[in-house]
């Protein structure tokens, strides 16, 4: 019954519901968010969206380190 509920909860959010800042600012800051598919990015933040100095981890292992 849970993984139902779980399975329905994820279906009705699209499955951003696994995506989160998990520290810091991601809206205008420095912050670490984790996005659904599994990539993770730590960084500078303007308006919501990267920019300026960060670190992107692929899901698969690539990661990029520079401006954004």
């Amino acid at each position: 019954m849970r993984k139902i509920i779980l399975f329905l909860l994820l279906a009705h959010c699209g499955g951003d519901a696994l995506a989160q800042c998990t520290s810091g600012d991601c809206k205008n800051g420095t912050g670490t968010f984790i996005f659904s598919n599994g990539d993770k990015y730590d960084g500078q933040w303007k308006d919501g969206k990267k920019e300026g100095r960060g670190e992107y981890w692929w899901a698969n292992g690539i990661t990029y380190i520079g401006d954004f």
